[in-house]
């Protein structure tokens, strides 16, 4: 043992690096919480290792588009109501060609419902050819989430309020 200390400052060393390794790894697991107004919050889970880069691309591209098309059609949300969208992204073989499209599923939920709201969303536009478009995301979410998940407040007694 000539250089003991030197020894030691090797494993420390050695020892620091591994745990940014792994930071950086459980950082790719974990969903990732974005807050699009104070009572809305957008959940993205990580897309699985096992998806085509290709893939992953597109539902990556896809997310700030969601995030814009998301504060519009929610900015009149109640704090009462708050709403809590999930997305997370797969990805299915379409048609005899069996081309692989990838998809965004939505589960959504309010903060005084017992009930969640689930769509799935494809990330290829088949009118235009290309990705879907701010104002087709912007019309799935109002007619498929929404439109379903109407905020219901209570009432002074604990009740839901009857349905207009």
């Amino acid at each position: 043992m000539k250089y003991p200390a030197t020894r030691v400052f090797l494993v420390i060393l050695a020892a620091a690096s591994f745990g940014a390794q792994w930071d950086l790894r459980a950082q790719a697991t974990q969903n990732r919480e974005i807050e699009i107004h104070k009572n809305v919050r957008l959940i993205v889970v990580p897309v699985q290792a096992v998806m085509p880069q290709q893939l992953k691309q597109k539902f990556e591209s896809f997310l700030p588009v969601l995030q814009e098309a998301l504060a519009e059609t929610t900015s009149a949300e109640t704090p009462e109501c708050a709403l809590t969208v999930r997305v997370t992204a797969g990805s299915k073989e379409i048609g005899t060609a069996k081309v692989q499209r990838v998809f965004a599923r939505f589960v959504a939920y309010r903060r005084n419902s017992d009930r969640e709201f689930v769509a799935r969303l494809y990330l290829h536009s088949f009118i235009t050819g290309g990705p879907v478009s701010k104002k087709e995301i912007t019309d799935f979410l109002e007619e498929r989430i929404l439109s379903i998940a109407k905020c219901q407040p209570k009432t002074a007694q604990g009740q839901a309020s009857p349905r207009s």
